[in-house]
């Protein structure tokens, strides 16, 4: 039984007893719950507004990480540069894009020794499990 369920049981079962020694309000329970649910399902939090610091209930709203990721470049906090904006980048996004356009009629591992990068990366960009926010477009 999942910890939301058991608390849901045991809140319950306390309900008809007014003099027990508990207090907690439903509405307090009903977000402690939802909480837990949330991390049972693995979803993270994130603030609405986009303040980090700003941890208000009334603020906070939970969601997949990648809805996490998607509001902190909505709200320009990503830690990384993406693309040329990045120093460390080893393929700049035009070659990103020449990879692309030439799935299927090269093999990866001779592309691999045209680029600075191996095999498995041109994979990945082909696959778009790497730079598809630069070829999703291509399509």
């Amino acid at each position: 039984m999942k910890l939301s369920e058991q608390l849901r049981k045991d809140f319950s079962e306390l309900a008809p007893y007014p003099n027990r020694n508990y207090k907690i309000s439903q509405d307090y329970l009903n977000k402690l719950i939802s909480d837990i649910q949330a991390l049972e399902e693995k979803l993270a939090h994130y603030q609405m507004d986009g303040n980090p610091l700003n941890n208000h209930p009334d603020n906070l709203q939970w969601g997949t990480a990648k809805e996490n990721a998607e509001d902190r470049s909505n709200h320009e906090r990503t830690i990384t540069k993406r693309g040329d904006d990045n120093s460390r980048n080893k393929l700049s996004n035009e070659d990103v894009k020449h990879i692309y356009s030439l799935k299927g009629t090269i093999t990866a591992t001779a592309l691999s020794k045209q680029y600075p990068v191996c095999y498995q990366t041109i994979c990945k960009i082909w696959n778009g499990k790497k730079k598809a926010w630069l070829t999703k477009t291509l399509n």
